[in-house]
């Protein structure tokens, strides 16, 4: 009787120890993911910071030392990574894409694009309001006082707005695609109303439910492969029109 006893003893005791590592290990795993998920914040806060500040100093140089800027290609990440001067090589063009760039960014950074006095700008800008959180009413609100601003201190450059982008259909964001089509919808009636060129880019990367193309994608949101190259060539009648 002791002997069972003890055996019970000692399987209790070995379950605890098994339950409490586990605890153990849960927790630890948990503040691994803490750190990496704030070491991530810290790179990608650190990466926005640069980005506008290159994009600043940028502004002003060119500012001082063109005589005219043809093209301004302004947004998030996605357009940062475009080599858009290098695209149009007969054109000026300046690169005012900041990586995790929401619409409201754009706003506050508006003074180093209007610096340029662009002839044309291409905005694309949203994505990011939706992974956030934000709903399609709050971005469409945004992307209204962005567009009047634009118009108050740009009055003689052509804005040509491009569409949202979707995401994959298994993005970690849920929704972003259905916020985005509604977006975008409003985006193509607001230009007709504002006197702006709605540019339909989405069109090109989209699925037939909707989601972002496999091909032209590493991770779900941002293009890869020759997406670059299609996007140049849909938007270079727009670019060389006269």
């Amino acid at each position: 009787m002791e002997q069972a006893t003890t055996k019970t003893k000692m399987s209790l005791g070995f379950k605890a120890s098994v339950a409490l590592n586990a605890v153990l290990l849960a927790l630890i795993g948990l503040g691994v993911w803490a750190a990496s998920s704030m070491s991530t914040k810290f790179t990608e806060a650190q990466t926005q910071r640069h980005d506008r500040f290159t994009a600043e100093m940028l502004s002003a140089s060119n500012a001082s030392s063109l005589e005219s800027v043809d093209i301004v290609f302004i947004g998030d990440s996605i357009t940062a990574a475009g080599l858009w001067q290098e695209y149009f090589p007969d054109h000026v063009v300046a690169n005012r894409g900041v990586r995790s760039d929401q619409t409201h960014d754009i706003l506050e950074r508006i003074d180093g694009i209007v610096g340029l006095e662009p002839k044309r700008l291409f905005l694309m800008v949203g994505v990011n309001d939706l992974n956030f959180g934000k709903s399609a009413a709050e971005t469409i609100a945004d992307y209204e006082r962005l567009l009047d601003a634009f118009e108050a201190r740009m009055p003689e450059s052509e804005i040509m707005v491009q569409s949202i982008l979707p995401v994959s259909a298994d993005y970690i964001v849920p929704g972003v695609n259905d916020a985005a089509k509604i977006v975008n919808e409003h985006l193509a009636d607001s230009s007709a109303r504002r006197g702006h060129t709605f540019v339909n880019v989405r069109e090109l990367f989209e699925t037939s439910d909707g989601s972002l193309d496999e091909r032209f994608t590493s991770d779900g949101i941002h293009l890869a492969g020759d997406a670059y190259v299609q996007w140049r060539d849909y938007v270079a009648p727009y670019v060389r029109a006269e």
